[in-house]
């Protein structure tokens, strides 16, 4: 059987028409080639190594929000489950001051966080055990003696304005701005308690979320990884590694994408849940994912998700606790 053309049957009957079509097969060549060519220079463009390195030139604030979820989950064998989900949600303002001359502590600028909205909730599945804000009045804070710390330490942290020194990578040298709680969080437990989630540590990694990802390298490639070495809390106040195997899996337009996995040193994590325990932790997980401005040269949404799974004895009683953590932080337009 003989095949046909595009033109199909018309060719036949019409000389004028089969011209014409073979002019318009030319034509729809010529639009394909160039098509072609147009997706083999984006590609080219796309596979061009990016610059991770960050800029610490923000003398325009941007604001950022910022939530922190904590799910924890203990289970007692013959009693049954408990869950408790802590949530904290703040809303800031940042920006830096470029320093002029080499500073003795090798800072290149002083970031400002300004604080605009201070929120949180803990509760469980039927209940809400505490619900603060900042932007309600004050008329409307828990007032339970047992939670009138927190309450004075949430209000204090939506008033502040906090600095920190930065390297040229972004890390954060040292934190100011934080003596009134501090020194209140040393005759109030509620606050000592809650000082590990509003405290200096919480400042370092903002700085290590919007700067740092990157690890301040150049010349990266689609499918380049890199290892960062952080810390997790651990026993008695210490802190154990967390280290995370970053990747950029990406790069569209402005934007790098960069997606990491972790976990914690067991050798070195031993949480202490009850006086007298032997725990044990059976698994860990951490997981990153980041959108980092390539003109911006900083970090516009990151996401962080960490699991971590514990048995643990005490007096001949099994109990198992899930913690699960995770933290969203974007800038808001």
């Amino acid at each position: 059987m003989q095949e046909h053309s595009d033109c199909g049957i018309f060719t036949i009957f019409s000389p004028c028409i089969q011209r014409s079509c073979t002019s318009l097969t030319s034509g729809r060549n010529a639009i394909g080639a160039i098509l072609l060519m147009l997706a083999v220079a984006c590609a080219a463009a796309s596979a061009q190594p990016v610059d991770l390195t960050p800029s610490l030139d923000m003398q325009q604030p941007v604001l950022y929000e910022h939530v922190l979820r904590v799910d924890t989950t203990q289970g007692v064998v013959r009693i049954g489950e408990q869950s408790l989900r802590t949530q904290l949600f703040r809303r800031f303002k940042l920006s830096t001051h470029l320093l002029a001359g080499d500073q003795e502590d090798g800072a290149v600028a002083v970031a400002l966080f300004q604080m605009v909205r201070v929120a949180m909730r803990v509760g469980r599945k039927d209940k809400i055990m505490f619900d603060f804000d900042s932007d309600r009045p004050r008329v409307s804070d828990p007032e339970q003696d047992a939670v009138k710390g927190q309450v004075t330490a949430l209000r204090a942290l939506a008033a502040l304005d906090v600095t920190v020194r930065v390297d040229k990578n972004g890390k954060a040298l040292s934190v100011d701005g934080l003596d009134s709680i501090e020194e209140f969080a040393k005759t109030d437990q509620g606050a000592a308690i809650l000082l590990g989630f509003i405290g200096e540590s919480w400042f370092r990694g903002m700085c290590d979320q919007v700067w740092g990802v990157g690890d301040a390298m150049t010349n990266v490639n689609v499918g380049d990884s890199w290892t960062q070495v952080d810390t997790a809390p651990a026993s008695g106040g210490g802190t154990s590694s967390l280290e995370i195997a970053f990747n950029l899996v990406g790069v569209t337009d402005d934007e790098a994408r960069i997606e990491g996995e972790g976990h914690v040193n067991i050798a070195e994590a031993t949480p202490q849940i009850m006086p007298g325990a032997e725990t044990e932790i059976i698994n860990n997980k951490a997981a990153v994912s980041c959108r980092w401005s390539l003109s911006a040269k900083r970090t516009t949404q990151y996401t962080y998700r960490f699991s971590m799974e514990t048995a643990v004895n005490a007096g001949g009683i099994d109990i198992t606790q899930v913690q699960d953590v995770s933290q969203a932080l974007q800038v808001v337009k």
